[in-house]
């Protein structure tokens, strides 16, 4: 005997199936599920699904405290994939991230090793006052006027006034700022400031003798430069240390400190 396809399949649809009626997530309407999707169901309709998409939810922004609307799909993923802060607009974003994901909240973070003077050149206080000194001078050279556009590409760096190392209360003034285009920032002289004369600039300085043989030790010792010796020695500023390592400054000391040692 012979038995056709068709008759295994009305075979099969004629065994008593299995399931309940459960009720929509979005319209609460009822609808019979077969048992094996009872752990997959959740609306009754296609229209429904997108209703529960589109429904959004008030939360905080992380970085500005605003009371802004999400969708709830977003806050699932975010938290599946281990995200924590939540953002308004795109401001807040860039600002909240330089600040939720810098030092040691980074994946990146290796203890601490990158340099002084890199930081504070990728940190957000710089690019606000490099982009602050380009809207001021609208994006052109101070020097020569050039700027991007018609085919041009230019370009452009803020330079600072008064030296960024021997300034460093003035390195975040607009006014202490200035555009320039790469060649002409190139051309521009970097000279130091007048020094003191040799051996004569801690008759102005409130820095004890104290501190100044720590500095001389610490350089001894781990053989710093003067931007790892600042990082030890916050209160002092990074053209003092030269100063002191170079016996510009403090020759005194500095010569007693040798006698000793």
């Amino acid at each position: 005997m012979v038995i056709s396809h068709r008759s295994v399949g009305l075979f099969y649809m004629s065994k008593p199936k299995t399931g309940k009626y459960i009720p929509c997530q979005v319209c609460e309407k009822e609808k019979w599920v077969m048992s094996v999707h009872f752990p997959t169901f959740k609306y009754c309709s296609r229209e429904c699904k997108f209703k529960s998409q589109q429904t959004k939810v008030v939360i905080k922004c992380s970085f500005c405290n605003k009371d802004f609307n999400i969708h709830q799909s977003r806050i699932k993923w975010s938290v599946i994939r281990g995200h924590k802060h939540f953002y308004c607009s795109k401001q807040c974003t860039y600002l909240g991230i330089s600040v939720h994901r810098s030092g040691a909240n980074s994946g990146a973070w290796r203890g601490g090793v990158t340099d002084f003077n890199k930081r504070i050149r990728k940190g957000v206080e710089w690019a606000t006052w490099r982009n602050a000194v380009f809207v001021r001078d609208n994006y052109t050279c101070q020097k020569c006027g050039a700027r991007n556009g018609n085919g041009r590409n230019v370009v452009l760096h803020p330079h600072h006034l008064k030296q960024y190392a021997f300034y460093p209360e003035l390195r975040f003034e607009v006014t202490n700022g200035i555009t320039l285009c790469k060649e002409c920032h190139l051309k521009q002289p970097h000279k130091r400031p007048t020094p003191y004369p040799k051996g004569e600039a801690h008759k102005n300085s409130s820095i004890t003798e104290d501190i100044v043989r720590e500095i001389l030790k610490a350089k001894k010792e781990t053989g710093f430069g003067r931007m790892r010796l600042r990082q030890l020695f916050p209160s002092v500023s990074m053209p003092t240390i030269g100063a002191i390592i170079r016996g510009q400054s403090w020759k005194h000391v500095a010569t007693k400190y040798t006698t000793e040692m």
